[in-house]
């Protein structure tokens, strides 16, 4: 469907207002599907955001499908204005233990002047391969004074166990190997390591936790190739290109 939803400002009924500004990417308006690697998928009542002062990484592992995928856009959630986000996507080896133990294929930074959540183009598409696993980190910088904060920010809800939960109740599914979070470099515990260290412990025992809001945007290739002559290819760093004659369009196609 096209067009635009409106608010009314002049509905008091209406709490916690957001905006959205819509993306206008004209290959999506072309392809008939589209795809999501995420793992959160718990509707979010409370966002948290946690400012250290060292850095500290988000993560979210993922598994490529049975065909190869087109990886357009990353995206992460932010808890504070004017947070500088870069995001890393890793093509992990066999046997990885960690979201960044293998090769780097692209880094994306931009900064973001309202809290929120907020999807990143990557400066080239990259073309993953069928059954590959692949590490989406994210590292947020936030300005405080005139010093650097570092976020990590997690969504949660009210659990089952919540006494306000007569009305609603959400249940986070967190499965090991899917979220990780590193607070030194090369160091990465799993997210639901840290849950099951917290979540029982006083009033976080009311609370029902997702995995990390990481997520990568996919099209598949054979709907790019569709609208896209991508027959001429190129050496480029760690592996080739192919790059649409009328268009401009940039495919990168890593080394094996």
């Amino acid at each position: 469907m096209d067009g635009y939803f409106y608010l009314s400002y002049y509905d008091q009924s209406l709490g916690m207002p957001q905006t959205f500004e819509f993306s206008d990417d004209g290959d999506l308006q072309k392809l008939e599907t589209f795809g999501i690697l995420q793992h959160d998928y718990m509707p979010a009542e409370m966002i948290t955001s946690t400012l250290y002062d060292t850095p500290v990484y988000a993560a979210s592992v993922f598994t490529v499908g049975e065909k190869q995928t087109v990886l357009r856009s990353v995206s992460a959630m932010t808890g504070s204005p004017d947070t500088q986000v870069t995001i890393s996507v890793h093509l992990l080896k066999d046997g990885a233990t960690s979201p960044a133990d293998g090769k780097l294929l692209a880094t994306v930074t931009d900064t973001f002047p309202y809290a929120g959540y907020h999807r990143m183009n990557l400066a080239e598409s990259l073309l993953l391969p069928a059954g590959a696993r692949v590490g989406i980190t994210v590292l947020q910088r936030v300005p405080s004074g005139e010093k650097v904060k570092y976020a990590l920010v997690n969504t949660s809800s009210q659990a089952e166990k919540s006494p306000h939960t007569y009305y609603r109740w959400y249940v986070g599914v967190v499965n090991p190997g899917e979220s990780f979070v590193s607070f030194e470099e090369d160091r990465w515990v799993d997210w639901r390591t840290v849950l099951d260290l917290v979540s029982g412990e006083g009033s976080r025992a009311c609370i029902a936790y997702d995995n990390l809001p990481v997520k990568g945007y996919v099209y598949a290739l054979d709907e790019i190739m569709a609208i896209h002559d991508l027959d001429t290819r190129i050496p480029a760093a760690g592996g080739e290109a192919a790059i649409c004659p009328d268009c401009g369009y940039v495919l990168k196609i890593p080394e094996p």
